[in-house]
Parts: C-alpha cells; sequence; structure tokens
C-alpha cells in the first residue's frame, strides 16, 4: 500500500497545478483501500512488473472494477425508459430486466453476508468470554464449559465456511452484474427520431447550391478516384500491396492537403478555445470500453496489438476521455474544451460498392476532433456549438452540405443525441458522412470516473461531467468531397482558398508535367520494380 500511495501522490503532485485532482484507486473503483491494494498487488505479482499501478503496461484483467459507478439504483427505477431505448437502438445482448435482477440478487446477498459476519463475530466473542471465564482458576473446569467451548467453535467454523461461500457467490453476482450492466446503453433524447438511418431529421443544408448535374458543372465531371489517376494524387493499388485492402498512399497535392486540413481546422478550433492536443494513437481496451467501444469480442472494429494489452484507436476521442480518467475537475474549469488530430484505425467489413470505393472508406485515417467536459447543464449548448464550428468549416471549404438528426438506431450506445454533416459528392451521386457529434451526457463519464465537486465546499459530494465529441476533419472523405466538387472543364481542382496558406500557395492542382512512373509488378518474377520518384 504504501507504493501503491506514493504512485496516486506523484500523479497529484504532477496535476494539481492545474486543478485537476487524481482519485485514488479507492475512489475511483468502490473499494476500501486495502481490496483496492490488493487488487492492483496481484495484477503486478500477475505481470512481474515493479511499478505503481498508474504507470503499469498492464490493464487490470478485472476491468468491471471501473464500471463500479454506473448508477445502478438509477436503471432499475428507469428500467422500462432504458429498455426502450435498447429497443429502439437495437443493441444486442443488453437486458436491462436481467441487470436488474442481477442488482437485487447482489444486494440481498451482500445483505446476508454482513448478518452472517455479525454473527460470527458475536461467537468469536462469546467464545472469548467463555475461555477468559475458563481461565479463571475459580471457575476452571466447571460444568459445562467445555461442551460450550466446542459448541462454539463448530458454530464458528460452520459460520466460515457458510461465509466464504458466500462470499464467492457475491463475487462472482457482482462481476456478472457490471458486465451486464456495461452493455446498457444511454437513453434518448425525447427529440431524437425513430428508427434506422433513413428515419435522419434534416435539420439545414449549408454551403454553396448543389451541383447534381453535368448542367451545373458546365462538363462532364468524374470522380475522385479518376481524379486522383489523373492528377497523381493517391495510389490505392500501392495501399493494397503494402498493407492490404482500404488503404492508400496519398501524393503530390493530395499530401499536402492533408497536412493542410489538419492545421487549419486545429487552429480554427484553438481560436475557439479548444486547446490542442497531440494524442497516441494506441490506447489500453478498458478506456475503449468505457467509452463504449467493445476492443474484444467477435464482430469488434477495433485493431488489437498481438501480445500486448494495448489497442488502436478508432477516434482520439478514446484517448481524449481517458487523459481525464479517474480526475476530478475543478467546477470552474468547466467545460473542458479539447482539439486534436491522431490517425484512425477501424476494420470496417464491407464498403466494396462502388459508392463506397477509393477515399470513402478506408481502414486508416487521419481526423481532427474536437472533445469537451462538460457540466451537465452546459452540455446541449456544446454540443450546438460544436456543430456551428462543423458547419462554418465546410462553408468555408466551397462544400454543399446537410446537417441530420440522427435516429435511435444510429446513435450506437454512448450517444444521448447525435448529429451527422453529410457533403454531397457527385461520383456518388448522393451525400457522404464527413462529420458528426455528439453528447453522451454521463455514460462515459461514469463508466471512466470524470467528475467535479458539486454544491459542496468540501468536495466531497461529486457529479458525474457529461462529454460532447464532434468530428473537426476527417481527412480522406472531406479531400474525397473538395476534389469531386471543385474539379473544372480543363482537368484541374481548384483548393478551396483557406487552404492555399498551408499549401505552399498552390491554389490550383494540375495534371503532372512529368510524372514518376507508377510501380509495375512483374507477374512472371513475382518482383516489384519501383521506378525513381521524379
Amino acid at each position: 500500500m504504501k507504493r501503491l500511495s506514493k504512485g496516486f501522490s506523484g500523479l497529484a503532485r504532477r496535476t494539481r497545478s492545474a486543478g485537476v485532482v487524481p482519485l485514488c484507486p479507492a475512489s475511483w473503483a468502490g473499494l476500501s483501500a486495502s481490496r483496492t491494494a490488493r487488487f492492483f498487488a496481484g495484477q503486478a505479482a500477475a505481470s512481474g512488473a515493479d511499478e505503481t499501478p498508474m504507470a503499469s503496461h498492464h490493464t487490470p484483467q478485472q476491468p468491471e472494477y471501473l464500471f463500479r459507478h454506473l448508477d445502478l439504483k438509477w436503471m432499475k427505477e428507469h428500467a422500462d425508459e432504458l429498455a426502450t431505448s435498447i429497443r429502439a437502438r437495437k443493441i444486442e445482448g443488453a437486458d436491462i430486466h436481467r441487470t436488474v435482477a442481477l442488482h437485487d440478487r447482489f444486494v440481498r446477498l451482500d445483505f446476508e453476508i454482513q448478518q452472517m459476519r455479525a454473527q460470527r463475530n458475536r461467537v468469536t466473542d462469546e467464545l472469548k468470554q467463555l475461555k477468559k471465564k475458563m481461565n479463571n482458576k475459580s471457575l476452571k473446569g466447571g460444568d459445562g464449559n467445555d461442551a460450550d467451548v466446542e459448541r462454539l467453535v463448530a458454530q464458528g467454523k460452520e459460520l466460515r465456511e457458510q461465509l466464504h461461500a458466500a462470499e464467492k457467490e457475491v463475487k462472482e453476482v457482482e462481476a456478472e452484474l457490471y458486465r451486464e450492466a456495461k452493455r446498457i446503453p444511454n437513453v434518448c433524447h425525447p427529440a431524437v427520431p425513430h428508427g434506422s438511418e433513413d428515419q435522419a431529421r434534416v435539420v439545414c443544408h449549408g454551403g454553396p447550391a448543389k451541383k447534381q448535374h453535368a448542367a451545373d458543372f458546365g462538363f462532364e465531371p468524374v470522380d475522385h478516384v479518376t481524379l486522383c489517376q489523373r492528377l497523381d494524387l493517391a495510389n490505392f493499388e500501392a495501399g493494397s500491396r503494402v498493407a492490404g485492402n482500404n488503404f492508400v498512399f496519398f501524393r503530390n497535392e493530395a499530401a499536402l492537403m492533408e497536412l493542410a486540413l489538419v492545421q487549419w481546422v486545429m487552429g480554427k478550433a484553438a481560436a475557439r478555445g479548444f486547446t490542442p492536443v497531440l494524442t497516441p494513437d494506441v490506447v489500453r481496451p478498458v478506456t475503449a470500453e468505457g467509452c463504449g467501444f467493445q476492443p474484444r469480442g467477435t464482430g469488434t472494429q477495433t485493431y488489437s496489438i498481438e501480445g500486448s494489452d494495448l489497442c488502436l484507436v478508432a477516434t482520439s476521442e478514446l484517448a481524449l476521455a481517458g487523459y481525464y480518467q479517474m480526475c476530478a475537475l475543478p467546477p470552474e474549469s468547466l467545460p473542458v474544451r479539447m482539439v486534436a488530430f491522431s490517425h484512425c484505425f477501424r476494420a470496417e467489413a464491407g464498403g466494396t460498392g462502388l459508392r463506397d470505393r477509393g477515399l470513402y472508406r478506408l481502414h486508416q485515417f487521419s481526423k481532427v476532433e474536437l472533445f469537451a467536459l462538460t457540466a451537465p447543464e452546459q452540455s446541449d449548448d456544446v454540443l450546438e456549438s460544436i456543430v456551428q464550428l462543423q458547419q462554418e468549416i465546410f462553408t468555408e471549404l466551397g462544400l454543399h452540405y446537410r446537417v441530420l438528426d440522427m435516429p435511435t438506431e444510429e446513435l450506437g450506445a454512448p450517444a444521448y443525441r447525435k448529429y451527422d454533416i453529410e457533403a454531397w459528392m457527385p461520383g456518388r451521386g448522393s451525400y457522404g458522412e464527413v462529420s458528426s457529434a455528439s453528447n453522451c451526457t454521463d455514460y462515459q463519464s461514469r463508466r471512466l470516473n470524470i467528475c467535479y465537486p458539486k454544491d459542496d465546499p468540501s468536495g466531497r459530494r461529486r457529479d458525474f461531467v457529461h462529454t460532447v465529441n464532434g468530428t473537426g476533419c476527417a481527412v480522406p472523405r472531406t479531400i474525397l468531397a473538395i476534389l469531386e466538387n471543385h474539379q473544372t472543364a480543363d482537368g484541374t481542382v481548384k483548393v478551396p482558398r483557406p487552404l492555399v496558406p498551408f499549401m505552399h500557395g498552390i491554389d490550383t492542382i494540375r495534371p503532372k508535367t512529368n510524372p514518376a512512373p507508377a510501380p509495375q509488378l512483374q507477374h512472371n518474377v513475382g518482383h516489384f520494380y519501383f521506378h525513381p520518384m521524379q
């Protein structure tokens, strides 16, 4: 326990200057200090690591302890509302009624254990008093004392066995309870449409007029894949050879445009009060799970690193939420706004049709993420402000878009409300998602234990923050929309004005006068021959 305390006190010293207070493991997990110490000591012994729990590379093997702050009483009181949310979202494997039954069983077992412990303590005290009397010479050897001792010893042994069995059972029930409870999704905003994606409500349109037909362009437009080939902007075949399907090499102006988009959007967000952050591209599965992602098991879209307890991030939202995991924030600091750039990795299946080809659905892509921690009464306003910033970004890029209020089946587990922004993509002949924004209320913060003192100067009473996230820029899809909407009759592409300063003054993407030859696969010998870059 000494080493445990030292590790967390060091963390406290490093973060208290920013007003953020790390919660000790006992407060974090809802456990006693001794039980928490045993828990982490067991993990350290299993890994053979000699380091503090906070610095440990290994994830606790029982991540359900991270979910102790789920409000099970509230879940029970709102079981019907949660059951409706589960049905509306079509969340598989979530069963609020089973969760409530497990909670009731846990409470009953815990009460019985307390009674058994009290009875055991009474037997122990009675035995001590009896032995004390027997040690008195005047009473030693008195009739019935030996039999009473034997009776109490037998009774104590029976109680210990019953208590051991009950504690084992309650531990199993508790683990099952939290496995079930963490599957329960958030409730839905009353205004959220019900049903599948086609039930999404159009909130508004924005940007320039939609270019839907050749007459709108003044020529016959081509899709972004053709533009990438003609202008030497991306190589999909090389990406497939090196990393597999749905990977790409950006080249020339496309590579510069990715960096330009990232810098421009990061700068716009920073000007709005978002703190720029560069996050790790990996997180521990327990952090991903706390955000509502499923990093393990069948059907997961998460890449796991073999031989490690780490997984690649599907979005930097995971790392940004984990940044304040197990921390209490000063209320005056809320809302906390962050903007981050990261690579994102998603093992999404499908996407082989013409509508999803090229840059639309990649396994690896760059993204700028907007993320905020708010007080409960602030989260709706912060969500609206993020959507306004997203609209401003796509308007300044000269893209026609629409904002959708997404229906229940598109919310996933964490979102209370979610907006999607779709840009018009002429090559697809339809809108395509380029951004989204969600208010997750306290769904993530309860699982990650991110809180703040409320209405209590002592700081002992805490409430959980709300988390709000939004896509600042999903780079490949934004480049796709720019190429298809800003192509011209002479085969060039106009660069949106805000990006020109970040692309060293390049305002037009033109065909290359002396392009580098593409790698040629020699099928007869199975070798690749690369020509020098020109």
